[in-house]
């Protein structure tokens, strides 16, 4: 049940950059980064807080924040190459 949650808080922060910031992938690129993203923030937060985040605030601000490292972390490494 939690991973469905960070894979739907995922899709949700994946649209949101996509529609505030395009970037060079598809929409559907950006979706599946932005739920890579709020997996691993859900992933992290369960290690170092130890205690389910799920259904809070909270919740969204890591699906966000792990997201966006995701995206940044992305664009740092194309801007790179090309």
């Amino acid at each position: 049940m939690q991973l469905l949650f960070w894979i739907l808080f995922g899709a949700l922060v994946g649209i949101i950059v996509n529609v505030k910031n395009p970037n060079p992938n598809s929409v559907l690129g950006t979706i599946l980064l932005g739920i890579w993203g709020a997996v691993l923030g859900g992933f992290l937060a369960e290690v170092f807080f130890s205690e389910g985040v799920l259904g809070s605030i909270f919740s969204l601000i890591i699906a966000l924040a792990g997201s966006a490292l995701i995206l940044v972390t992305q664009r740092a490494i194309l801007k790179k190459v090309t």
